[in-house]
């Protein structure tokens, strides 16, 4: 039996980045030209294209953030389309974008929006804080330091 649109993206979200942390779930709910738009705030938007190089970068967060849990707080979905305001709470164990781990705490929230076609999921769009996962890891004042 075919998920539905809604049950789909969130098996995905919450397979992936929650408890499970089950990355042939990709392989299962992702389209072979799959490709993941990334926009952090940090440098305009990022095309990760095909879902073994957007496993790759998954694993790079899970990595530095192991215990991440991610929860779905609202989705709406309209014909293809799904939109997911979700949350990630998790402790930074790894190394992360150069910064060595800190062992703090951190909440980062997102809005992803994707869209199906034959029950896969074949593009994502997500937009989320960086500069609050920065701020909260201690390493954002610093930055701004060298910059000023």
């Amino acid at each position: 039996m075919a998920l539905d649109n809604k049950t789909l993206v969130r098996r995905y979200i919450e397979g992936v980045f929650g408890k499970q942390h089950n990355l042939s779930i990709m392989d299962e709910i992702l389209s072979s030209d799959f490709i993941e738009y990334q926009n952090d705030g940090s440098n305009g938007e990022l095309a990760i294209r095909g879902h073994e190089e957007w496993k790759k970068i998954a694993n790079v967060y899970l990595s530095a953030f192991p215990d991440m849990q991610c929860k779905i707080l609202e989705q709406i979905a309209d014909g293809d389309k799904v939109v997911c305001l979700w949350t990630a709470q998790a402790t930074h164990k790894g190394t992360f974008m150069g910064v060595a781990p800190t062992n703090k705490r951190v909440t980062v929230t997102g809005i992803s929006i994707f869209l199906i076609v034959n029950g896969k999921i074949v593009e994502g769009r997500t937009n989320w804080d960086l500069m609050g996962l920065l701020t909260q890891l201690g390493v954002l004042p610093t930055l701004l330091k060298k910059v000023a």
